[in-house]
Parts: structure tokens; sequence; C-alpha cells
């Protein structure tokens, strides 16, 4: 598993903004990463996870939106993926214009985001911090 590192002004913004155990609660997120991101590239910087949050993993070419890793992914982890998407609305499946590969980067794709826009109130502080 890789670290996701802090600078000193980053930290010390989410302090002063957000508090100590908030800072605990971001750092414990980012480096407890869910297994499906294990398995498709945890996100290891300030820089890649501010990108996710603004154009999303599509946008970012994440590993989740290529086939064949969201396959790979999907078989391994659906239960990770699907328990980071559970209070979602039933996500559509089109049987005559979506194949199976283009359902799981979907589902991947989506879970990634979702972790992402989770730590949203932390991104916008770091969005505003000098490194």
């Amino acid at each position: 598993m890789k670290t996701f590192n802090l600078t000193f002004s980053q930290a010390k913004a989410i302090i002063d903004q957000l508090g100590r155990d908030e800072l605990e609660t971001f750092s414990e997120a980012m480096n407890d990463q869910p297994e499906f991101l294990q398995e498709m590239g945890e996100i290891d910087s300030v820089n890649e996870l501010v990108s996710l949050y603004e154009s999303g993993a599509s946008c970012n070419a994440h590993w989740s939106v290529f086939y064949a890793q969201a396959l790979e992914c999907m078989s391994k982890y659906s239960e990770s993926v699907e328990s980071e998407l559970e209070h979602l609305e039933p996500i559509p499946y089109d049987l005559e214009n979506d194949t199976f590969s283009q359902f799981c980067s979907n589902l991947c794709a989506m879970a990634v985001e979702n972790f992402v826009h989770k730590q949203s109130e932390f991104i916008e502080v770091l969005k505003n911090t000098d490194y």
C-alpha cells in the first residue's frame, strides 16, 4: 500500500480550518483506501486527488475506465465496489447497447469518483493551500 503524504502547510491548513480530528480522519481514509482502489491504483498525491475531484475518472484516464482493468477489478473486488456504491440509485444497464466491460468500467469509475467526493471538504481546503 502506498502512503498518501501531505506537506506541513497542507496538514496545518486542514487542522486550522477543520480541526485535528478531521486531519486524522482524512489521513486514515487516504492511507486505507478500499480494495478496488488498491487493485486499480491508489490515489497517492494531492494533485491526483484534486484532479479526480474536478474532472472525474474518465478525464484523468484513471485505470477504472480501462475495460481490462475494470473487469479484473470486478472479478476480484466486486463487493468493495458494491459497498462504495450501495447508497446510490440503481445503476442502469442497457442490454442492447452496453457491453459487460463497459458496465464494469462505469461501475469502477463511479466507485472511484464516489470515494473522491467523500473527501470533498478536505479537497476544498487543499485546493486553496500553498504547497
